[in-house]
């Protein structure tokens, strides 16, 4: 594949990635009814629900060799590259910290790396 094409391929899916995450946080957030950690939770589901999402789509193209260079540049690297948002889940976490609510901080960092890891191997399992 071409670098310009890989380029604009994996911007497009990054763009659209971007704009789930926003919008999956937000819809998590609003049904969760926690006013202050609703957007943290909603992070939370939004890493979770991509690492299952990276775990399908690594497993079907490495394992049955589904999907062309371009198709998973744009969903892999572009789509959930730009969905799950570990750059936010460090802020979150920071911000839980040092706001007093060391457990809360912990609970959550513990949940998304766990929950992220066994969604992305029951993703990888149901594809293999």
């Amino acid at each position: 594949m071409h670098l310009a094409v890989k380029i604009a391929v994996i911007a497009l899916g990054g763009a659209l990635g971007a704009l789930g995450r926003t919008g999956g946080t937000a819809l998590v957030a609003s049904l969760s009814g926690l006013s202050e950690h609703g957007r943290i939770l909603g992070t939370m589901a939004v890493n979770i629900v991509g690492c299952f999402g990276m775990g399908v789509l690594k497993a079907a193209s490495e394992v049955h060799h589904w999907g062309s260079a371009e198709v998973n540049a744009f969903l892999i690297s572009g789509m959930l590259g730009a969905f799950t948002t570990f750059s936010t889940f460090e802020e979150n976490s920071v911000s839980l910290w040092r706001g007093g609510q060391e457990w809360l901080a912990a609970g959550y960092m513990g949940g998304s790396v766990l929950g992220g890891l066994l969604a992305f191997l029951i993703g990888w399992a149901l594809i293999e």
